[in-house]
């Protein structure tokens, strides 16, 4: 359990370093002191707001404060975590391939792709100003003028990440290590518990748990999350008490 809470905190930390990097990118001078801080808020406000995305609200008012507008802390933070999005999916593409021999899980396997092809599509708009220019028509022909405009700010920041090949390369190989991390963290709480199944399963099942938290029907994806993990991890053999506490605990 203390090298699962310290991996943990390890992993928050390149994290923060990650965010900050990529605020620094889009002009915001923060120093990384600043970003860990606002970064740790965020993860502590995660677990009273809706889903587990309700804290960057809270990172994005702190930091907004280096910034003369709000567009380019939203755009490091939605960058932050697209390619959150895409280093913990291919890390489940990954896994899901070396699990095909065991488990016939294949709605699973099937929406683990999709979200990653969804992903990958949606990063890979970013170097399209014009694709990026769709999400602007509905709010033009609203009539909803200053929402667009507002709208054309933030997909002209994004756009900017362009010509960040290197630091979307770094922050890119950063959030993979966060997210093999927190991964590890579920595999040394199940290791706390006794649980002793391979690591494989873990690597299968905690990128499906962390789509499901996403989604805002719950604080912090509590109770979806144990709920998930139940059924999941019940398929490797495991307790519904076990199952339950992993995700818990973690």
């Amino acid at each position: 359990l203390n090298a699962a809470a310290g991996l943990f905190l390890v992993s928050s930390l390149i994290g923060s370093w990650l965010w900050g990097r990529l605020l620094r990118a889009q002009g915001v001078p923060i120093p990384y002191r600043k970003a860990a801080s606002y970064y740790f808020v965020g993860l502590f406000f995660n677990n009273f707001l809706p889903s587990n995305i309700g804290g960057d609200i809270a990172r994005i008012s702190d930091a907004s404060k280096h910034a003369k507008h709000v567009s380019p802390v939203f755009s490091a933070t939605l960058m932050d975590r697209l390619i959150g999005v895409l280093a913990i999916g291919l890390l489940a593409v990954v896994a899901s391939v070396t699990a095909l021999d065991r488990l016939n899980l294949y709605a699973i396997y099937a929406a683990i792709w999709i979200i990653f092809l969804f992903a990958v599509g949606l990063f890979a708009s970013i170097f399209h100003r014009g694709v990026l220019e769709a999400f602007e028509r509905p709010f033009r022909w609203l009539g909803m003028h200053r929402v667009e405009q507002a709208i054309a700010r933030l997909m002209d920041d994004l756009h900017g990440f362009k010509n960040k090949g290197g630091v979307l390369s770094a922050a890119f190989f950063a959030s993979l290590l966060v997210q093999v991390s927190r991964i590890y963290v579920h595999y040394l709480v199940g290791l706390a518990l006794g649980v002793r199944i391979s690591l494989s399963y873990y690597f299968l099942f905690v990128p499906v748990l962390a789509a499901l938290v996403s989604l805002p029907i719950s604080l912090n994806g509590i109770g979806v999350r144990e709920g998930a993990a139940v059924v999941l991890f019940h398929l490797a053999g495991l307790t519904r008490e076990q199952s339950f506490s992993i995700p818990f605990l973690t």
